[in-house]
């Protein structure tokens, strides 16, 4: 614990220091490690510790009842202490043990949203109210809402963004079915790829549940593929909702995810940078996709253009054109989207046109249910064990560190004399319950 807290000193002038390029960045990952790797000894020793104190007290009842039966007045004690430890003793034990539990996962999480945002001080509480309301007021965990935390930071969000996006993030997992920490993940790098501000967020939330809704393509297809083509959406300035209208319809044709993202890149290249037969067949039939200004068109304008362009023509003369345009591994793509023409297209943009609202109304529709409920009901458990924990806490800290001092000056101690306090505190532990009995 010592040298965890000497790192986490440290943190905020490792953290300088890398901002100011007097330590690579291999230095500064490896000191990331260095905090997270000392955090997971911690853990350990402390479930060590906890086993060794479970040990103990079974030789401790077993001692117990050897003593007891020493006397009638000490079994009728006995008695009376046995039921006292079933009733009230055990259980609230087992009750502070869970707290310790959960407790120390959350801290766990939270040291790494702060080592990965910088966060410290007030920031910080900020954060961890945050996850804790989270936990207390949705189907998602106090530590699953830290995890989900750590990888906004790990993009870049700063604090308010963080506090303000967590959120959506919590209801598109349970909208979609996705692990928090993976739709924290899928969500900031598809923004990233697509250039999506974060005052957009809720939009574009919107957006990807209104999709999912009215296609045959998931939420985390969807993301996957907007990672995959993003790049060249934001290019040529496409908006989020555009894209989503045309990977629905790719969608609904069985191509989805990232083969989906591959294949709507591909074709947009080949719509708006050419090469050899691509630029050849978009010659020949006199196809511009930019307009007078050189700006891009659109997506379904550009098909539309394709489309007039082949109108009247034999099928065997549009399948040429359609190949050569599209390339033999992109025929099926552009076929998709192609044949959503004046059907698929006009649906699904009439659809996320209507979109807001969307992900508050499908994970409404998705918690509200036993299993929703069930969820609910373990994080606002999770919640009532962190604030016992947070009682719990200090004494915790002072009762380790001085277990650590005793261990400190027992390992110092000449192997015989380390023997002969073993002797005497197995005595100790077995005249104890006797002492306490006669009294």
């Amino acid at each position: 614990r010592e040298k965890l807290n000497r790192l986490k000193d440290a943190q905020e002038q490792v953290t300088d220091a890398f901002k100011r390029g007097e330590i690579s960045e291999e230095q500064y990952r490896a000191f990331q490690r260095e905090l997270v790797e000392t955090e997971s000894k911690l853990k350990h020793f402390e479930s060590q510790l906890e086993k060794t104190q479970s040990k103990w007290d079974k030789f401790g009842e077993k001692a117990a009842q050897a003593g007891e039966r020493m006397k009638r007045a000490g079994d009728k004690m006995q008695d009376v202490g046995k039921s006292l430890t079933t009733k009230v003793t055990a259980p609230l034990t087992g009750i502070a043990a869970a707290s310790i539990k959960v407790g120390t996962d959350f801290e766990t999480s939270m040291s790494h949203v702060a080592a990965v945002s910088g966060a410290t001080g007030e920031d910080l509480e900020r954060l961890k109210a945050k996850a804790r309301e989270m936990g207390a007021t949705t189907n998602k965990s106090a530590s699953e809402a830290a995890d989900a935390l750590g990888y906004l930071a790990l993009a870049g969000w700063d604090i308010e963004s963080m506090l303000a996006g967590i959120e959506p993030m919590i209801k598109l997992s349970s909208a979609g079915n996705i692990d928090l920490a993976r739709t924290a993940d899928l969500v900031t790098d598809s923004m990233s790829a697509l250039g999506v501000e974060i005052h957009e967020l809720d939009e574009y939330l919107d957006v990807l549940s209104a999709t999912s809704q009215n296609s045959n393509t998931s939420i985390e297809q969807l993301g996957e593929a907007f990672i995959t083509a993003g790049g060249k959406l934001r290019d040529l300035g496409i908006r989020f909702d555009e894209g989503a209208a045309a990977l629905g319809v790719m969608a609904n044709a069985g191509i989805k995810g990232s083969e989906a993202g591959r294949g709507l890149s591909a074709i947009l290249t080949n719509l708006t940078a050419p090469t050899g037969q691509a630029k050849k067949a978009m010659e020949e039939l006199g196809i511009s996709v930019f307009d007078s200004n050189g700006e891009f068109v659109g997506i379904e304008e550009s098909l539309r253009r394709v489309d007039k362009a082949l109108d009247g023509m034999t099928q065997e003369q549009q399948a040429m054109y359609k190949s050569m345009i599209a390339g033999k591994e992109h025929a099926k793509t552009f076929s998709a989207l192609m044949n959503g023409l004046g059907g698929d297209f006009d649906k699904l943009t009439e659809d996320i046109d209507n979109s807001k609202g969307a992900l508050d109304e499908m994970y409404e529709i998705m918690t509200d249910n036993l299993a929703g409920r069930w969820d609910e009901f373990k994080s606002a458990l999770e919640e009532a064990g962190i604030a016992i924990f947070k009682n719990l806490q200090p004494a915790l800290e002072t009762v380790l560190g001085f277990l650590k001092t005793l261990v400190d000056v027992f390992n110092a101690l000449p192997g015989p004399v380390q023997g002969f306090i073993v002797v005497i505190g197995g005595l100790a532990a077995a005249i104890g319950p006797l002492l306490t009995v006669l009294g």
